[in-house]
């Protein structure tokens, strides 16, 4: 998230408090660990992350973790520009994400799958209280 993208009056400054967490976080030595808090899969959302993992600046390269959240058909419908994201991510630590990336898939797989059979159980249940309904 930019801080343009919120209203004035709103009188919020994600751009600021991430810079406060990276402050704090250095000066007392914290590992930092980062979550996606927003279900935005476009290109400027996955630059963003990357820009705080390995970024230009002094502070870049101190994410050590990445969580994923909220892996639904959001997610699976941007999947292309995902994968881009982390075939990029890789490249610039490939001894940690390769581990990272072969989770992600499975977590994915798994989680659509969950979905999957959810949708059909849903299917089923509504199928046999049609049929009790039905006079017979």
């Amino acid at each position: 998230m930019r801080d343009c993208e919120h209203p004035p009056e709103g009188r919020c400054s994600p751009q600021g408090l991430l810079q406060q967490v990276l402050e704090c976080s250095e000066r007392y030595g914290v590992p930092l660990a980062g979550e996606n808090a927003l279900q935005r899969y476009d290109e400027h959302a996955f630059d963003r992350i990357a820009e705080s993992a390995f970024g230009r600046t002094a502070r870049a390269g101190r994410l050590e973790q990445l969580t994923f959240l909220r892996m639904g058909h959001l997610m699976f419908d941007n999947w292309d520009a995902f994968c881009a994201f982390l075939r990029r991510m890789r490249m610039n630590r490939p001894d940690q994400l390769d581990v990272v990336q072969q989770q992600l898939m499975q977590q994915a797989i798994w989680q659509h799958h969950l979905q999957q059979q959810q949708m059909q159980q849903q299917q089923l249940l509504q199928q046999q209280q049609a049929q009790q309904q039905m006079p017979g």
